[in-house]
């Protein structure tokens, strides 16, 4: 064609055999004449020309009066506008304004177009001169491999800062992807696709065949099945796969163009990729290795983050092992040797001698299954080299668990992390258990799992089914253990110690039972085991101490054992027991500060949370008492912050603390004002933890319990109407995340806030 217009907005697929761009497309492009939209004026924007149309609607260039600028308008297809998905457009349309990325295009506004019977959403975004989509921009500038994965690492970059703001794409695909005469990518449409409620509803919208199986071709598995609900941010690592793959081979890793529609979701859900090294030799190793893990049909085994992807080819720029393989001594050896060719040469020689050693020990084993003498001299090399494999993966588990904690506020962040977990579980307990060391292994691992599991001071996502399958099998396996036969003092002490945490989380999946039991006896039954727990640990963490187990470990278990206790005594409303028990965590908790000096910020955290439990069954006969007891675990609370700002848990913490001290202000010393500024902290940070994470069951409660409290509060010192702008505001700022939770098939959200605006005057 003659004018070159650029293709932002492109929603057809660039086919493998044929790679062209919006302007090339003579099915997409319509002359000014024919659409009643060219020269009209939808608020300050006026339409200039097209630039190009797809599946989902318009994109038009058009230009704003203030300030005077070029913009790009994508108005959608009428038959995206029902209701439910207006609805979506306005929320979504919210967060898509928040991001500011360089390599996203800015969305600079949103909203709909009044046509009298119904409304007709549009973008208002950033326009790119001369932009070409990825694909084409590489053709057109002859770019090599090492360009192209370079621009490619930017996209990843680009696509990861959406997930952290919490929109999958949804509809990645190269021309989504502009790059403009500066040479840096830009991604359009993000979120469009959810905020327009598409996916496969989307695709039967199009008349075009071709277009739908383009589509396809860049969704996901577990996009094509069509359940927007259950699609994360990995089904765009999935597109980028694709993407990545594209980019380098000028085709596609599944051929589905004489497909029939069925056929080819079939396809994507069920073949494998063509691997990249049967079309270009040179992608063979490292590059195709990376294209297989993105495209990985099981989500929990591709990359789980556009992040790992761009460090991955990172690592392949710069001539680094990689992690989508098993990085053998081999492979990272030959890694080194051609990053580093003549400083290594030396040092390989004497890694060949070693491996070298190596095999002439395989050798020797062979011979030595004939010769008797020598078996059983083998068997133990062997055993111990699987020692240190076994110490090796539960080294991996325990650091999986321990990434756990910090994510407190990422249910699928946490999701990946446990199912990785779990896949190196099983395979621990596939091996034989026939030693102490192994069994202790499998112990640990299901006792870490169970530990995650479990939604305890927001840890976890409340799964108590699988936490408590997990600690029964911890149970079983510690069990099955014989100390009196463990000759290793460390293992020994290892086992001894699990033994003594078994319990403590049998009483917290049993508190977590009781939270969710359906009748009063059946609470009734599982705060009464849990208080048997707790107590007989208490006992057990004494008794260790006394036979000369670690005396840190014992002192521990004897204060969180009586932590556990008080805080199930304060929920079935036993304050003088509880009182009692509080004072004693609370000098146990001190001991620990003073003697666990390693260990500073659990030790202060411990002893914080115990004061606050103090605090909360003090503050009514003893008020005073109460709020030095909480003054200072607030102090303590704002340290460990500071100590730990990245830790997602420890606002949790702190907001708690000023609820109570909020409370003790309002209704027992009448300190109006401090108790307001108490409580407006509270849920200010109640409502950002629910912002960020809104499925969590700590979330809900801990917003809908401190808000109706607040609430509460104030009308029984007959100021009720005082606390309604710290209310309403909070409302306001999750009334998106009710929507949102909603439209998914999650009505807690609407639930929570209309019983919060119950108590409003």
């Amino acid at each position: 064609m003659a004018e070159d217009k650029p293709n932002q907005g492109e929603d057809q697929p660039i086919e493998p055999d044929d790679i062209q761009t919006v302007q090339d497309s003579s099915v997409l492009l319509r002359s000014t004449t024919q659409d009643p939209m060219i020269g009209l004026t939808i608020g300050q924007y006026t339409i200039k020309d097209i630039i190009g149309a797809g599946g989902m609607g318009t994109v038009y260039r058009a230009s704003q009066k203030s300030p005077r600028r070029t913009v790009a308008i994508k108005v959608m297809k009428e038959g995206l506008s029902s209701p439910k998905a207006l609805r979506r457009f306005e929320f979504e349309s919210q967060l898509l304004a928040r991001l500011r990325h360089p390599g996203i295009a800015q969305v600079y506004e949103a909203g709909t177009h009044d046509l009298g019977s119904t409304g007709l959403p549009y973008f208002v975004m950033e326009y790119i001169p001369n932009a070409k989509s990825l694909t084409r921009y590489a053709v057109d500038r002859n770019l090599g491999t090492r360009e192209r994965l370079e621009l490619f690492s930017k996209v990843c970059n680009a696509v990861h800062h959406g997930h952290q703001k919490g929109i999958v794409h949804r509809d990645l695909k190269p021309g989504n992807i502009l790059v403009g005469s500066s040479g840096e990518p830009r991604i359009i449409d993000f979120g469009v696709a959810r905020s327009t409620d598409s996916d496969m509803v989307m695709t039967t919208l199009q008349t075009d065949v071709g277009a739908l199986v383009g589509t396809l071709q860049y969704m996901s598995p577990e996009q094509v099945e069509a359940d927007p609900n259950d699609i994360d941010t990995r089904s765009d690592v999935y597109a980028l796969g694709v993407i990545f793959f594209e980019l380098l081979t000028h085709t596609l890793p599944y051929d589905v163009r004489q497909a029939a529609v069925h056929e080819a979701a079939r396809v994507v859900k069920e073949e494998e990729p063509t691997r990249i090294s049967t079309i270009d030799r040179q992608l063979r190793g490292d590059v195709e290795t990376i294209a297989l893990k993105a495209l990985e049909k099981d989500r929990r085994r591709r990359y789980q983050s556009a992040v790992e992807l761009e460090q991955d080819i990172a690592r392949y720029l710069s001539g680094d092992p990689i992690e989508a393989r098993p990085a053998s001594m081999v492979y990272r050896l030959g890694k080194l040797s051609r990053k580093y060719r003549s400083a290594t040469i030396g040092f390989i020689c004497t890694i060949l001698a070693i491996i070298a050693g190596g095999v002439i020990a395989t050798i020797g084993w062979q011979e030595a299954e004939h010769q008797k003498q020598l078996v059983t001299a083998e068997r133990d090399r062997v055993e111990e080299r699987n020692a240190v494999l076994d110490q090796t993966v539960s080294r991996l588990l325990s650091g999986v668990m321990k990434q756990v904690r910090y994510l407190g506020n990422s249910a699928s962040a946490q999701r990946a992390l446990l199912d990785l977990a779990r896949d190196h579980i099983d395979q621990l307990v596939s091996m034989d258990q026939d030693s102490p060391l192994r069994q202790a292994q499998v112990a640990g691992a299901w006792l870490r799992a169970g530990k995650s599991y479990l939604n305890t001071s927001g840890i976890g996502y409340g799964n108590l089914e699988d936490a408590e399958a997990a600690l029964m099998q911890a149970g079983t396996s510690l069990d099955a253990i014989d100390l009196a036969a463990i000759e290793d003092d460390s293992l020994r002490q290892g086992v001894e110690a699990m033994k003594l945490d078994h319990p403590k989380l049998m009483a917290e999946l049993e508190r977590g039972k009781a939270a969710e039991a359906a009748s009063t006896s059946d609470r009734s039954r599982s705060y009464q085991r849990a208080a048997e727990f707790y107590a007989t640990r208490r006992e057990a963490g004494k008794a260790y101490g006394d036979q000369g187990g670690n005396g840190i470990k014992a002192l521990d278990v004897q204060y969180s054992s009586s932590m556990g206790l008080g805080n199930v005594l304060l929920e079935t409303g036993r304050m003088d027991e509880a009182r009692s028990t509080y004072e004693e965590a609370v000098r146990l908790a001190q001991k620990l500060v003073e003697l666990d000096t390693s260990n500073r910020e659990r030790r202060l955290r411990d002893k914080a949370i115990c004061l606050h439990g103090l605090a909360s069954v003090t503050w009514e006969p003893a008020p005073q008492d109460a709020l030095r007891n909480i003054n200072e675990a607030i102090q303590l609370a704002e340290a460990i912050m500071a100590l730990s700002p990245d830790n997602t848990r420890r606002p949790r913490d702190l907001a708690m603390m000023l609820a109570l001290r909020g409370r003790i202000h309002l209704v027992k010393i009448n300190e109006f004002d401090r108790g307001m500024q108490d409580y407006q902290r509270s849920i200010e940070l109640f409502t950002i933890r629910a912002i960020e994470s809104p499925m969590e069951p700590k979330s809900q409660s801990d917003f809908h319990d401190t808000a109706i409290q607040f609430q509460a509060d104030l009308a029984e010192i007959g100021r009720k109407q005082e606390g309604n702008d710290i209310i309403n505001e909070a409302v306001t700022r999750l009334q998106c995340v009710a929507e949102a939770e909603s439209l998914a098939g999650r009505p807690e959200w609407d639930d929570i806030l209309l019983q919060v605006e119950s108590t409003l005057e």
